[in-house]
């Protein structure tokens, strides 16, 4: 159909129809000085102006007992934790900072693993807290010249009760001399942060001013659990990005294929999406009907029915894949939303319990759907650069 007969079925002026082309909203094929709008680009316009106009529900506030609230308030961030852990950083430094003190540094190792920026700081003094900003911005230091630097080789909590004035002196920058009674500090606290290999990424690191106690035992034990929520927060973004990247990487390349042929069917190319499918993080294309046309063998690992395979010879997947997919499938092909993100979280199994599935329908250039992905969260950390 041409743009003023889906204007006119979206119940639209032409104009906006024009507009919605222009943006990318309604999906269009110019053919010549014209645009072309398919039934399914068209149907996809409408469930998204219809998603528009419902009406939008807040979600309650959770209630949080006050002798709880961290404990509550980390657990809901790793929760919720994707693409980024910063949140988790900035809670777990201020934290510390604020209830143990003095103030509070986390390191993460650069990918070369010669320098050890900070990620994330808190100084419960808001005077001094924009100095240490300053310092901590003017140079990214090598882990060699920290005084925590024997963590990044060993996995261990370093703890120094009292450090003598010229020692600590001796550790600032010299343009930050004039500063030293403000920076220097009279005892440290150190734990490593530990990559899902277990190897120290970084170093989650309590300071105290001169006049101040040194750490107790408690204290310390403290420290080690707040460094270990830290590491679950790289860890799920590690998982997530590896699953977000290798979706993408997918889709554009599954993408490409129809591109190029508009009469191409999902069952002609699918020796080709065998080979696009390999890697660490399982992934998968289905068609329209739900069916598998091709799957890494992590995915198939993860989702196979192996007592299916056992007694009947035939390769089914598990129910959890399907879990809630008539919803999932009516909300990527009417073109609710082309990209979703599911969480497995009905499964008992061990490999499949609490992972993420990341869907997302690949369509023609004209808008038609024409097949399925699902790209799961490894169940390590993969490089999100080798995969897909």
């Amino acid at each position: 159909m041409n743009l003023k007969t889906a204007a006119r079925r979206l119940g639209v002026h032409y104009q906006t129809a024009y507009r919605y082309v222009r943006t990318g909203e309604l999906v269009a094929v110019k053919v010549g000085g014209s645009y072309k709008i398919s039934e399914a680009a068209l149907e996809m316009m409408r469930r998204r102006l219809a998603v528009e106009d419902e009406p939008f529900v807040r979600r309650a506030e959770p209630s949080i007992a006050p002798g709880e609230a961290l404990e509550d308030e980390l657990d809901t961030m790793l929760e919720s934790t994707s693409l980024s852990a910063q949140p988790v950083f900035d809670l777990a430094t201020r934290w510390l900072a604020t209830e143990i003190g003095d103030a509070c540094i986390l390191r993460l190792l650069s990918e070369d693993g010669q320098y050890a920026p900070a990620v994330s700081f808190y100084d419960r003094d808001p005077a001094r807290r924009g100095l240490v900003a300053a310092y901590l911005a003017a140079k990214i230091p090598k882990v060699s010249d920290l005084p925590t630097a024997e963590l990044y080789e060993e996995s261990r909590v370093l703890v120094e009760h009292h450090m003598e004035a010229p020692q600590a002196a001796s550790r600032i920058a010299v343009q930050f001399r004039q500063y030293t009674e403000d920076l220097m500090s009279q005892s440290l606290a150190s734990c490593t942060v530990r990559g899902s290999s277990g190897d120290p990424i970084g170093t989650l690191t309590l300071l105290r001013q001169p006049g101040g106690r040194p750490y107790s035992d408690e204290e310390v034990e403290l420290l080690r659990q707040m460094a270990a929520k830290v590491e679950d927060a790289v860890a799920r973004v590690e998982r997530f990005s590896a699953a977000w990247v290798t979706r993408d990487h997918l889709y554009e390349s599954v993408g490409h294929l129809f591109a190029l042929d508009d009469s191409l069917t999902l069952s002609a190319v699918a020796d080709q999406l065998m080979d696009l499918v390999h890697g660490p993080v399982p992934q998968a294309v289905f068609d329209l009907d739900r069916r598998l046309v091709a799957a890494s063998d992590s995915f198939l690992e993860l989702f196979s029915d192996e007592q299916a395979v056992a007694d009947a010879g035939e390769m089914r997947l598990v129910d959890c894949i399907n879990c809630g997919a008539d919803d999932i499938w009516s909300r990527l092909l009417s073109g609710a939303n082309d990209f979703l993100v599911d969480r497995c979280g009905q499964c008992e199994n061990d490999r499949r319990a609490h992972v993420s599935i990341h869907w997302v329908v690949v369509r023609r250039r004209d808008g038609t759907p024409v097949a399925v992905i699902a790209v799961c969260e490894p169940r390590q950390g993969a490089n999100p650069a080798s995969t897909g």
